[in-house]
C-alpha cells in the first residue's frame, strides 16, 4: 500500500500530465487559429479574381462611340488581379526621373567661311518611289554641303546630331555638330526611327523622328524645324507632335505629310480620349482627331491606326487622318495616298460546298488630298496582299498593284497584278498566276508603262524569275521573264544602259547578289552578277547608292570580322568594284553615300570618308 506521500506525488505527477495536454491542445489550437487568419488574409490579398466586365453604353453619346464600339472587342479580355494589386499596387511602382538633355548649339571647329556662295543649289540624294514626291532620309545635300543626322547615346538613351560637312573632295571637312535634344519629360526612343528634310532654298532642316512621353508613357514622333540659313547659329523654329511612332514621311504638293503608328493598350481607358484616339499639336496642347476623320473598316482586327498628317512650313497641322487596322507602309502619289488592309476570306468549295479554306484579301483605302488637305477616302479589293508601298503605282490615272494570294489550305500561292480606274473603281485589267506556282511577290518597281516584278521561293534553294510587263495598252497586257534562276532581289530600280538592277540574295540568305537585266526581244536576260559568301548587308533601300547617271552602286557589307562600304561600276560588259573602304562601324543601316565630281563622300553614325574614284 502507497504512503501518503507515494499518493499525493502520483496525484502530483497526474495534474502536471493533465496540465502539458491543456498546454499542447491550446497552442495547437493558438496555430491553427493563426493559419486560418494567414490563410483568409492571403486569400483576401493574393488569390486572384477576375476583373468584371465594362459597360461601354454609358459612352453612347460621344462621337467617337462607333470606334469604342470596334476598339472594345479588338483589346478588351478580362483581367486578372488581386487586392494586394489593387490596394497597395500604386506603392511599389518604380519611378524615374525625366533625364534634362539640354540643348546646345556646336560651333564650327575650324575658320571656314558658312555663308551659303552664290550659285549654291538643293540636290536631291534619295531615289524617290513618285516624281514631285521627296523622301526622307539621314542625310541631304547641296552643292556645297552634305548634312546628316546622326546620334549620341546618353545614358543608354539617343540625342541626335545634326553633321555638316563641306564638299571639297579630299579637303572636305566637318563644320558643324549641333546637338538637337528632346524636350523635358520625353526622350527620343529609337535611332532606327529617324530622318530628315532640307528645304530647296537650304534655309531650314526638318527633323523627324520617334519619342517617347515620360508622363502617360506613350511613343509620339517628334517634327523640328531648324533654321540653317546661318550655319554659325543654327536655332529651332518649331516643334510638333503626332501621336505614335514614327513610320515614314513625304513631301508632296509643298507639304509635310508624316506617317505615325498609334496602336492602343489592351482594356483600354474608354474616360481618357487620349488612350484612344491620335492626337496631334505643340506638346502642352495636343488635340485629338474628329471621329469624322478615323476610317475603320468593318472587318478591323488590329488596334492600331496609321495616322497620316499635312503640316505647313510652320508645322502647323493642315489636316489629319487615322485608318484603323491599316498597313503604316503608305504608298504617296502626287494626288493621293494608298494604304493596305490585309484580311482572311473563307471560301466554301466542294459539291456540297461543306469544304472551307481561306484566302487573304486586300482593301486598298485611297486618301486624296490637295493643297495640304485630304478629301473623302475610297477603296478598292485585290484577292491576296500586298508586299510594300513599292508593290503600288498611280500613272495616268490607274492604280496598279501587285499581290501574292496565300491559302489555308495548303494550296499554293499564287501572284497577281491588278489595274483599277481610279475614276470608277473598276478592275481595268488583271493578270492571274502569272509566276510559277508556290511563289511570293519578293519586290516590284513601276516605271511609267512597265512593271517590273520579281517572284520566289524561299524555302530551301531560293529560286528568282524577274518580270517585265508592258501595261501600254491594258487591253492586252504582255510580259517577258528571266526564267528560274537563283535568288531573288529585295528591290528593282532602272539602271544605266536600259538595264535593271536588282540587290538582294543569292541562293540562300547569305549571299549578297547585285544583279543587272536586260531586255531583249524575247526575254529578259541577266547581263552582268557580283556575289559574295557569308555576308550581312542592308535591306532598307535608302543605304543603298543608285547612281544610275554614272553606272554605280555603292552599299555597306558586314563580315564575320569587318565590314566595309564598297562600290561597284558597270562598264557595259560587267560589275567591277571601284572603291572598298573599311568603316568604324557595323552598322550598314545607317550608312549612306553620294558621288559628286569623282569623288565618294561616305557618312554613318560614326564619321565620314571621302574616296577618289579611278
Amino acid at each position: 500500500m502507497k504512503t501518503y506521500k507515494e499518493r499525493t506525488q502520483s496525484i502530483l505527477q497526474k495534474a502536471e500530465v493533465q496540465k502539458r495536454k491543456k498546454r499542447r491542445i491550446t497552442l495547437i489550437s493558438v496555430l491553427s487559429s493563426v493559419a486560418a487568419v494567414l490563410l483568409a488574409f492571403n486569400l483576401v490579398l493574393f488569390v486572384p479574381y477576375t476583373v468584371g466586365d465594362v459597360d461601354i453604353t454609358k459612352y453612347s453619346s460621344s462621337e467617337y462611340y462607333d470606334i469604342i464600339q470596334q476598339l472594345y472587342g479588338l483589346t478588351y479580355s478580362p483581367r486578372k488581379t488581386n487586392n494586394f494589386k489593387e490596394w497597395f499596387g500604386d506603392v511599389f511602382k518604380a519611378g524615374s526621373a525625366p533625364i534634362n538633355w539640354g540643348l546646345a548649339t556646336a560651333r564650327p571647329g575650324a575658320s571656314v567661311d558658312m555663308s551659303a556662295p552664290s550659285g549654291n543649289s538643293y540636290q536631291e540624294t534619295t531615289l524617290n518611289q513618285t516624281d514631285g514626291v521627296t523622301e526622307g532620309d539621314l542625310f541631304k545635300r547641296s552643292d556645297t554641303h552634305i548634312f546628316y543626322l546622326g546620334y549620341t547615346l546618353v545614358n543608354n538613351a539617343p540625342s541626335y546630331n545634326l553633321r555638316v560637312y563641306t564638299v571639297a573632295g579630299e579637303d572636305s571637312q566637318m563644320i558643324v555638330n549641333y546637338k538637337i535634344a528632346p524636350d523635358d519629360e520625353t526622350s527620343f526612343s529609337s535611332i532606327s526611327q529617324r530622318e530628315m528634310y532640307l528645304s530647296e532654298d537650304l534655309s531650314t532642316i526638318t527633323v523627324i523622328s520617334s519619342c517617347y512621353f515620360e508622363n502617360g508613357g506613350r511613343s509620339h514622333t517628334a517634327v523640328i524645324k531648324l533654321d540653317v540659313s546661318d550655319l554659325y547659329h543654327i536655332t529651332e523654329t518649331a516643334r510638333t507632335y503626332i501621336s505614335g511612332k514614327y513610320v515614314s514621311s513625304r513631301i508632296a504638293d509643298d507639304n509635310l505629310l508624316v506617317i505615325s503608328d498609334f496602336t492602343v493598350r489592351s482594356n483600354t481607358d474608354f474616360d481618357n480620349v487620349s488612350a484612344y484616339v491620335p492626337q496631334v499639336g505643340k506638346k502642352d496642347s495636343l488635340k485629338p482627331l474628329a471621329a469624322n476623320d478615323i476610317v475603320c473598316p468593318k472587318n478591323a482586327d488590329d488596334p492600331h491606326y496609321t495616322v497620316i498628317c499635312s503640316l505647313n512650313d510652320k508645322l502647323d497641322v493642315n489636316d489629319s487622318v487615322a485608318l484603323l487596322s491599316f498597313s503604316d507602309d503608305v504608298y504617296v502619289s502626287q494626288n493621293n495616298l494608298f494604304a493596305t488592309h490585309t484580311y482572311d476570306k473563307k471560301v466554301k468549295t466542294g459539291d456540297n460546298q461543306k469544304t472551307e479554306y481561306t484566302r487573304d484579301m486586300t482593301e486598298i483605302r485611297i486618301v486624296p488630298y490637295k493643297d495640304g488637305t485630304f478629301g473623302d477616302t475610297r477603296a478598292v479589293t485585290a484577292e491576296g496582299s500586298v508586299l510594300n508601298r513599292y508593290s503600288l503605282d498611280e500613272y495616268n490615272g490607274v492604280l496598279r498593284a501587285t499581290t501574292t494570294v496565300h491559302f489555308s489550305s495548303g494550296l499554293s500561292n499564287r501572284c497577281m497584278l491588278y489595274c483599277y480606274d481610279l475614276d470608277t473603281l473598276e478592275i481595268a485589267a488583271k493578270v492571274v498566276n502569272f509566276a510559277p506556282a508556290g511563289e511570293s511577290v519578293m519586290s516590284a518597281r513601276f516605271d511609267g508603262d512597265t512593271a517590273y516584278v520579281c517572284t520566289a521561293k524561299t524555302y530551301i534553294n531560293i529560286t528568282d524569275p524577274v518580270f517585265a510587263f508592258d501595261l501600254s495598252d491594258l487591253n492586252n497586257i504582255t510580259y517577258k521573264d528571266t526564267g528560274t534562276i537563283p535568288g531573288y532581289s529585295l528591290s528593282l530600280n532602272s539602271f544605266a544602259d536600259n538595264t535593271l538592277l536588282g540587290i538582294g540574295y543569292g541562293n540562300n540568305s547569305l549571299v549578297l547578289k547585285i544583279e543587272l537585266y536586260k531586255q531583249t526581244d524575247n526575254n529578259i536576260q541577266s547581263v552582268a552578277k557580283y556575289e559574295e559568301w557569308g555576308v550581312i548587308f542592308s535591306d532598307e533601300f535608302k543605304a543603298h547608292l543608285i547612281d544610275a547617271e554614272n553606272g554605280i552602286i555603292g552599299l555597306g557589307i558586314l563580315g564575320q570580322s569587318s565590314a566595309r562600304y564598297a562600290m561597284f561600276r558597270y562598264d557595259g560588259y560587267e560589275l567591277v568594284e571601284i572603291a572598298s573602304t573599311e568603316t568604324t562601324t557595323r552598322n550598314v543601316d545607317y550608312m549612306r553615300a553620294t558621288v559628286i565630281d569623282g569623288y565618294a563622300y561616305i557618312l554613318d553614325e560614326k564619321g565620314f570618308n571621302v574616296i577618289k574614284l579611278a
